[in-house]
């Protein structure tokens, strides 16, 4: 798919200093005219093999000249021929033809590195300092033998695929292990963590780690089978490390004779890309001393991923400080560029919501007072000030708003927290609510809802499905468009959670984890194994119980109708599409047309039928509605 281009505009000190440092700032992006119809279409990053990039023109009948134009590795650096590969004159790419790149010293090959979970790949052209892109691609932590490549069928058009140089892209096998990281988040294996803090971070921790400033430390972590099995090991390494403070789950450091069962904050920044953890810049490690079953984060978030939504991905390590027992901890991977890089090809901004005089919600005001910017522009906050004008004045299913908000995915985030009762996130009743939620904004401004702080979750009552204080669900719900999206995600994530069997699924991961359970609990530190357990079949029991309470929210609001926001008319030779019929519905199923989409459709009245099929024929029928459309001649 060919990308539209924007101007990122980086600002620098003066040129007589090129020697010394520059000092960029990316400023707001406008809007570009596409120079030629080439796409970035594969990446070969550090690896087995030399790093590649290969180009492809989307153009079945044009050749692009593509002479003087650019890759590289950081446009904040593109004054610098490390980090800038030019197109000599006269290179092209024929119609529907590749191009490789390759990385290398001599010759025609570019000369920065492209690491794994470390870099986006940019082409464009350069202009100064200006960098017009065409087409940019940030790179995850693919495993050795892998590409990263453009994917029709992957969610957001990029994944893991079989190296094809000059060929049709080909998807990595859904079996193969495509992620380098994927160990340190799998909850079947047995992990152990070394931390070694030198006198000064030991200090400074058990004086509370004022203004949360990362102290120098090192790191260790091995990783067995359930029957002992060595299956990873990674030699001390130099991170830095804080103490994590929330409310609720604070526990004060201690020291070495006595200590407290702190969460931890851990950034593998050393000097080069190998000081990582296999691509992973962050970790955190939390006590889990408000998740009494052990496993509510885990389930929630696998039920969220499991839905088609981003979030952490987490498993357990048992910790050491300095040679001394800390207890038994949750590895959970933090949003940032390297996690986001998996679901999203560009990242212009990662906002956290940020508690201040009052619950964070994206209302008139509050783009620049109720967020942190965690990733991205911290000075430039235009996109989401975007999205919180058109909230303010346009409905839900309104051009305005599905411009720069993924509507689906946010009614899917918000049918899940109700569904776990997820009283501590966006879509609760509690005073202090909205809390715990994240942004992301593409570079395009698209906006998603992204869940967080889910360990006291799929306990006691269930969610409310009828009610929430933040704003994008009072605005759904006031919107049939939405409400009709919201109770669609309700029922599929009550059956996706009944098929996972989060129950069963819970009590095999905390019988791998027994042993470090039951240290913990031997010195007072967690819960017992026993009573972990019985949180994990208390997720059974809350599964069951929410979605009963989801069919009693459904039955007598959801009907299966179809609604359709079709166009009245359309161009001479238009070929159809769904989004000319906008045909929805509130229940689960799937929709047919006659004509069929992709049809060319003949001049004059043309009369569409739409057909929807409910996945559940015992309460609902199959339903017919037809409109005029008119084709110009």
């Amino acid at each position: 798919m060919q990308r539209s281009q924007r101007w990122r505009i980086v600002s620098f000190a003066a040129l007589a200093s090129l020697v010394s440092s520059f000092s960029f700032t990316v400023m707001p992006q406008a809007q570009a005219a596409v120079s030629v119809p080439v796409v970035i279409n594969e990446v070969q990053c550090s690896g087995t093999t030399p790093d590649w990039i290969e180009l492809y023109n989307t153009s079945a009948t044009s050749k692009a000249d593509i002479s003087g134009l650019i890759l590289t590795d950081s446009v904040k650096n593109v004054l610098f021929a490390d980090h800038v590969y030019i197109f000599p004159r006269g290179t092209s790419l024929g119609p529907n033809k590749y191009l490789k790149v390759s990385r290398g010293s001599t010759g025609n090959r570019f000369k920065f590195n492209i690491s794994c979970g470390g870099n986006s790949v940019t082409f464009g052209k350069r202009i100064g300092a200006l960098v017009r892109v065409n087409d940019s691609v940030a790179i995850p932590p693919v495993a050795d033998g892998f590409t990263w490549s453009r994917l029709p069928s992957a969610l957001n058009g990029w994944g893991a695929s079989t190296s094809t140089p000059a060929a049709l892209n080909r998807a990595a096998s859904s079996s193969a292990k495509t992620d380098k990281s994927a160990w340190v988040f799998d909850p079947l294996l047995v992990k152990r963590i070394d931390l070694t803090l030198p006198d000064a971070t030991l200090t400074n921790f058990s004086g509370g780690n004022a203004g949360d400033v990362y102290m120098p430390a090192s790191f260790a972590m091995t990783a067995r089978s359930s029957q002992g099995s060595l299956v990873k090991s990674v030699a001390q390494t130099p991170i830095t490390i804080r103490l994590k403070k929330g409310f609720g789950s604070y526990r004060n450091f201690g020291n070495l004779e006595n200590p407290g069962k702190s969460s931890f904050k851990i950034k593998f920044n050393g000097a080069t890309t190998s000081h990582r953890l296999d691509g992973l810049k962050k970790l955190t490690l939390n006590n889990m001393v408000q998740d009494y079953s052990l496993v509510s984060q885990w389930g929630s978030y696998k039920l969220f991923r499991a839905m088609g939504v981003l979030a952490p991905r987490v498993a357990y390590s048992t910790v050491y400080i300095n040679g001394t027992y800390w207890g038994f901890y949750l590895t959970l991977e933090p949003y940032d560029d390297v996690s986001l890089s998996w679901r999203y090809p560009q990242t212009q901004h990662l906002y956290e919501a940020l508690w201040t005089d009052r619950p964070p919600d994206i209302k008139t005001g509050r783009a620049y007072r109720a967020y942190e910017v965690d990733e991205g522009d911290n000075e430039d906050r235009s996109d989401l000030q975007a999205l919180e004008d058109v909230l303010s004045e346009s409905s839900m299913s309104s051009t305005q708003v599905r411009s720069v908000l993924n509507v689906k995915e946010v009614a899917t985030v918000m049918a899940i927290e109700n569904f776990i009762n997820h009283w501590d996130g966006y879509t609760s009743l509690a005073e202090w609510t909205p809390n715990n939620y994240y942004f992301h904004s593409t570079s395009n401004g698209m906006f998603e809802l992204l869940p967080w702080g889910t360990d006291q979750t799929m306990v006691g009552s269930t969610g409310d499905f009828l009610n929430a204080n933040g704003i994008l669900f009072k605005k759904c719900y006031d919107d049939d468009w939405c409400r009709s999206l919201y109770k669609v995600a309700i029922a599929n994530v009550a059956a996706k959670a009944q098929e996972l069997n989060l129950g069963a699924q819970a009590i095999a991961v905390l019988n791998v984890q027994k042993a470090g359970i039951d240290a913990d609990a031997a010195l007072g530190r967690g819960p017992s194994f026993d009573s972990a357990v019985s949180g994990a079949n208390g997720i059974t029991d809350y599964v069951s119980r929410a979605k009963d309470s989801a069919a009693s929210f459904l039955n007598p609001r959801a009907n299966g109708q179809i609604r359709l926001q079709a166009v009245s008319k359309l161009p001479k030779n238009a070929i159809l599409k769904s989004s000319d019929l906008g045909a929805y519905t509130d229940v689960p199923g799937t929709f047919s047309y006659v004509p069929a989409l992709g049809t060319k459709l003949r001049s004059g009245n043309v009369y569409v039928s739409v057909k929807f099929t409910p996945s559940d024929r015992q309460r609902y029928s199959i339903q017919t509605k037809s409109t005029l459309i008119k084709v110009a001649r």
